[in-house]
């Protein structure tokens, strides 16, 4: 989680503030289409687009996701798993 944050805080640098998440993301991947996946501490499931938008996709109220959001991945074919 460390690294991720790292990098992604190297680009910001580099490029600006591409988007912004509301809450405090706990795991962060690359999803087949070129987005960033993202899951947050507050239940949050979205994706930042290339362009830089972003998209929620659950959230604790959708989700209604029993225990905090650890981890999150997509297939090759885009389906998203928490």
């Amino acid at each position: 989680m460390i690294s991720a944050h790292f990098l992604l805080f190297l680009a910001a640098q580099t490029l600006g503030t591409l988007a912004s998440v509301a809450g405090k993301v706990v795991d962060l991947t690359r999803h087949p289409n070129g987005s960033l996946l993202f899951c947050t501490e507050e239940k949050n499931v979205g994706l930042v687009s290339t362009a830089g938008s972003v998209t929620l996709l659950a959230t604790a109220s959708t989700g209604r996701f029993p225990l905090p959001l650890r981890g999150v991945v997509a297939s090759a074919a885009g389906a998203v798993s928490v």
